[in-house]
């Protein structure tokens, strides 16, 4: 298995969570990291990370353990939305521009200007890898 950046570990370690948070930060980081070097991309679903973990985990352990990888503390990972055109591919967003959208329930495509229809199922939160820690 993939080893994480020393860094990563030093700011985990250093951060005192209980032992079960410190086991899931370590194990999400390391299966990102792992899938980082696989795939050479530093941006994740949350399926794909979940799946990776094979079931150790339940779906809200993950996303504390993802929002705990965030938090300014660790930063090993950022958090970005992301709207999925069928033909353009992932765009990125704003996240003011995403609540906006959702309190006003009504959003603009990014680049065509025009209304999206079911606009929630095209954007994703994305989990990214910062740059200076994917590697070893």
């Amino acid at each position: 298995m993939a080893t994480l950046n020393n860094v990563v570990l030093e700011r985990i370690y250093s951060d005192h969570p209980p032992e079960e948070m410190a086991e899931l930060a370590i194990d999400i980081a390391t299966v990102m990291h792992s899938s980082y070097l696989n795939f050479k991309s530093r941006k994740f679903y949350f399926q794909h990370i979940a799946n990776r973990l094979d079931g150790k985990y339940s779906n809200t352990d993950i996303l504390n353990g993802l929002i705990y990888l965030s938090k300014k503390d660790i930063g090993y990972i950022n958090l970005i939305y992301e709207f999925l055109d069928d033909n353009l591919g992932p765009l990125p967003l704003e996240s003011s521009d995403v609540n906006e959208a959702i309190e006003q329930n009504h959003f603009i495509h990014p680049i065509k200007g025009i209304e999206v229809q079911n606009f929630k199922s095209h954007i994703f939160l994305v989990y990214e890898i910062k740059d200076e820690l994917s590697r070893n």
